[in-house]
């Protein structure tokens, strides 16, 4: 009986094969992994910029309802951020009293560095308030505003910037 030996040629080409085929995979699965997060990375900041941004809007209209005068109210809640609002936001105070007839703003204090508008409307103007926010007759409600320009810090970010937002915005009312 004859001892075949198996020859060493086929089997040098079928492991270079399959090396070519494991760095393709790799590369192909990598490039996925590199993706996911790098986009989780970006989606979880402007989630954590979100959540800063409501609760500075909460702290602002609460100093003014208060007493604070609204633009230390604004200065305050610029100070107290590590988004850097002075240059990439724009804080927004409004005092609105209800003078039975229609909700007037009465007092606006804007400090920032983008171009932003009041949603809430302008100074000596109507208000535009939701129902649950309007005030009782002869009193007046506290709105503070956030804007933010937020700006992706991965390529995948500033690729995918139609899902992510381009500027955040909060408002409360106190």
């Amino acid at each position: 009986m004859a001892v075949t030996v198996p020859d060493d040629t086929a089997r040098c080409r079928k492991s270079a094969n399959e090396s070519g085929q494991a760095v393709l995979e790799y590369a192909v699965s990598a490039l996925v992994l590199a993706t996911l997060v790098f986009g989780m990375i970006d989606f979880s900041r402007a989630i954590y910029q979100q959540q800063v941004i409501t609760t500075l809007t909460g702290e602002g209209a609460n100093m003014a309802s208060r007493g604070t005068a609204m633009s230390s109210a604004v200065t305050a809640v610029m100070a107290d951020s590590d988004l850097n609002l002075s240059t990439n936001g724009k804080v927004i105070a409004t005092a609105a009293y209800n003078n039975a007839t229609a909700v007037k703003i009465t007092s606006q204090v804007s400090q920032g560095g983008i171009t932003a508008t009041s949603r809430i409307g302008s100074n000596g103007g109507t208000a535009t308030l939701p129902s649950g926010a309007v005030p009782q007759n002869n009193q007046t409600i506290y709105v503070v505003e956030i804007f933010y320009a937020y700006q992706p810090i991965t390529p995948i970010g500033k690729l995918i910037q139609t899902v992510l937002p381009v500027q955040l915005y909060d408002v409360a009312y106190y």
